[in-house]
């Protein structure tokens, strides 16, 4: 449908009107890459127009003088669209996608109710699926997902060709290697492709894997020591050098590179505080770089912040007090377990009002336009984390004690027993090296001085350890 203008004649044709990429879309503006690489916040013109990550559009920068937003004139006609539709409302994702990776993993298990969703969307837009299976390295969980996938590996093409819905078999905790990427490469290289799937299968772990395969620079940096110096613009500085040493000096590879900053809740101001070293003084620091915006270096060179991925993390204790207080969606019907989980999901989004109450300055919210929360670890999750990963905690103490020629046996109510007090201690994952460690100490002290010992069991976090030969 064409839109009408109130004028009866028909405005001329602006000739700064460009041809561009969404390439992000946050609410009421998205971010166009022109065909140049550049890219720049844009507003699309009417109020029910809205631009979606992956659409062609004809843009127009802003007149002379009123900034440098501009202005989406026209979405291009779609190739494809792919949305989701429930109680609430229809959410569109992205246009113009060539694939749908669907990301399952053997663990936690996944929802076939979802999958098959997914799977229907993809097919009424018109968009190839393709379905990967995740945590392969899981043996037995591995096995009973691959089985429930039989019927969807089964389902023939119309014409009968087999193989309709591809499925692969990830490991992406082993990602770096050559068989990995090469996997990686073939499926999705060349394509655009949106990654879907739930919480705990992976995708994060599939972006850092893909980052690694695109060579991207990364650095950390700790807000904290940010605002315990004076000197917080050198300092800034510095994290800019940081990432340009990654990138081994090469200025286009570190325009493109990643900056996590951790910790930034500690940055709002605290009374008695000065404002040299005050954490709001650091978020203003902070805008220079995150606003995409030359940076002058003191060696002379120029770094462009554009194209560089900011992302910011902290625990933000005291931000649930806010959530109850300003979230109040109790007034939506809940008749059903779907209807109860989208009215959790409500209330535990969080707002940029939430943030600005906390204590986060306007405009450093603002540079902030997808905010994540993530949940806490469960009592199962820290279990795993102490026995599954290749270096585990667990399998660091087996392989130093059979060293020696000892094994180590440790039963699981142990492990439960460890991930118990580490949830009382709030620490999350950090916490569980140090009760291991403790609980290890007399053993540590008593297989090198006894040659005879040759078995090691635990099992009782509060029982003393067996030794036997």
């Amino acid at each position: 449908m064409s839109q009408r203008t109130h004028s009866s004649r028909a405005p001329a044709p602006d000739l700064r009107t460009h041809e561009g990429l969404v390439v992000a879309s946050y609410g009421r503006h998205c971010v166009v890459e022109s065909d140049d690489g550049v890219r720049r916040i844009c507003h699309p013109r009417g109020k029910k127009s809205q631009a979606l990550v992956g659409d062609r559009v004809l843009w127009c920068p802003a007149p002379e003088g009123q900034g440098e937003e501009g202005t989406v004139e026209k979405v291009l006609p779609r190739r494809n669209l792919l949305y989701r539709q429930d109680e609430l409302r229809t959410k569109s994702f992205a246009a113009n996608i060539d694939q749908v990776l669907l990301l399952l993993a053997a663990e936690p298990v996944f929802s076939e109710s979802q999958l098959a969703r997914a799977l229907v969307a993809a097919e009424a837009a018109g968009i190839a699926p393709l379905i990967a299976l995740n945590k392969s390295d899981l043996p037995q969980p591995f096995a009973r997902a691959w089985e429930r996938l039989a019927p969807y590996r089964a389902i023939a093409h119309p014409d009968g060709r087999p193989g309709r819905y591809p499925v692969l078999a990830l490991s992406l905790a082993q990602g770096d290697t050559p068989e990995q990427r090469a996997l990686l490469a073939h499926h999705l290289d060349g394509k655009t492709t949106l990654v879907l799937g739930p919480s705990g299968t992976g995708k994060t772990l599939l972006c850092e894997t893909l980052a690694r395969i695109l060579d991207l620079p990364f650095v950390t940096a700790d807000a904290t020591s940010l605002a315990q110096t004076q000197f917080v613009g050198d300092e800034i500085e510095a994290i800019l050098h940081r990432l340009l040493d990654r990138a081994g000096g090469d200025l286009a590879r570190a325009q493109r590179g990643i900056v996590f900053v951790d910790e930034v809740d500690k940055l709002k101001a605290v009374d008695g505080q000065s404002r040299a070293t005050s954490g709001e003084s650091v978020q203003h620091a902070l805008l220079k770089i995150m606003e995409g915006a030359p940076v002058k270096l003191k060696d002379g060179r120029h770094i462009d912040t554009t194209h560089i991925l900011f992302i910011c993390g902290g625990a933000f204790v005291g931000l649930d007090h806010i959530l109850t207080k300003t979230h109040t969606f109790g007034f939506i019907a809940t008749q059903s377990g779907d209807d109860q989980k989208i009215l959790e999901r409500l209330n535990a989004r969080i707002k940029p009002t939430d943030l600005l109450e906390f204590g986060l300055i306007p405009e450093f919210a603002g540079r902030l336009p997808i905010v994540t929360r993530l949940h806490d670890l469960t009592q199962d999750m820290l279990v795993r984390i102490l026995c599954e990963p290749k270096n585990a905690i667990y399998k660091q103490f087996q392989a130093m004690l059979a060293a020696d020629g000892v094994s180590l046996e440790v039963a699981a109510p142990v492990f439960a027993q460890i991930a118990e007090l580490a949830i009382e201690y709030k620490a999350g994952a950090r916490s569980l090296r140090g009760i291991f460690e403790e609980m290890m100490v007399d053993v540590m002290y008593a297989v090198p001085d006894h040659p005879a010992i040759k078995r090691v069991e635990i099992r009782s976090l509060f029982e003393p350890p067996r030794l036997s030969g």
